[in-house]
């Protein structure tokens, strides 16, 4: 009997830019969030369409990893204040069983961040989260840059 089983592994890298330089560096393994399930499910059946293109950060990323969340604790924007829209992923790869997709944030105020999350479209209201990480504060302040680099893995 041939037994075959599917499992979804994410990671994260982040990278916290300062005049160039590389500042603070955090890499661990996040969340695949309740509803990304359901919605890759989805996708299967021609249920969900579009894709997870769309990242936000977060300034509460209280409480740690939390399957059930829909949303980021308290999303911002750029500004350091509260948005109503994430930010498109510019750059996605697919290789053999991965996915990366790799996003920059170059703030144009301060916030101290705590949450990133990667979503399915622009607007927040509505948006499903595939993934969720929460970190240690990042302070950030104006010309500021968060890069993260996000890999779901499919085995």
């Amino acid at each position: 009997m041939y037994k075959d089983s599917l499992k979804l592994k994410g990671s994260v890298l982040i990278k916290h830019i300062r005049d160039g330089r590389v500042i603070d560096k955090r890499e661990d393994h996040n969340l695949i969030q309740n509803i990304g399930k359901t919605s890759l499910a989805k996708f299967i059946t021609g249920e969900f369409t579009g894709n997870f293109g769309w990242m936000g950060i977060g300034k509460t990323g209280i409480g740690g990893p939390d399957g059930a969340l829909t949303a980021l604790v308290a999303e911002v924007g750029l500004d350091g204040l509260t948005t109503t829209v994430h930010q498109e992923v510019t750059s996605k790869v697919v290789t053999t069983y991965t996915a990366l997709i790799i996003e920059t944030f170059t703030m144009t105020g301060s916030a101290v961040i705590s949450e990133i999350g990667l979503f399915n479209q622009l607007n927040l209201a509505g948006s499903t989260m595939l993934a969720r990480q929460t970190f240690a504060d990042l302070n950030l302040i104006a010309t500021d840059s968060l890069q993260v680099s996000w890999s779901i893995v499919v085995s």
